[in-house]
């Protein structure tokens, strides 16, 4: 909490990559699947505060989620581009400085162009 507290970051979990040659033979796929994990996370996400069940086994769910939701907002876990460029700068960063990547890498060119912009479900 305090690394978030102090720089705005919160390391990403999770990276999904498709394989180019069928990202360029089936480029529909890229947003189709940005699309249901978006849709997978909505589905976990909904009942989780939902105070009338637990939905795990610790007692005092709601107030972590509360305290985390007032610190990190209630998209603590964002997909997409734009929500983790911090993230990513930041990695890319490390990646160059400690000799990993040859130069550092252009973010934009990385994810699918399909998946940058805003859709609806």
């Amino acid at each position: 909490m305090e690394y978030f507290k102090q720089t705005g970051l919160f390391p990403i979990m999770h990276v999904i990559v498709i394989n180019r040659s069928i990202y360029e033979r089936e480029p529909w796929l890229a947003q189709s699947l940005y699309k249901a994990f978006c849709e997978s996370k909505e589905i976990c996400m909904r009942d989780l505060y939902d105070t009338n069940i637990l939905r795990v086994a610790l007692p005092w769910t709601s107030s972590e989620y509360e305290d985390t939701t007032a610190l990190m907002t209630k998209d603590y876990w964002p997909y997409g581009m734009e929500p983790n460029r911090k993230n990513l700068e930041t990695l890319n960063g490390y990646l160059f400085e400690q000799g990993l990547t040859k130069h550092k890498l252009n973010l934009d060119e990385l994810f699918a162009r399909e998946t940058v912009a805003a859709f609806k479900i």
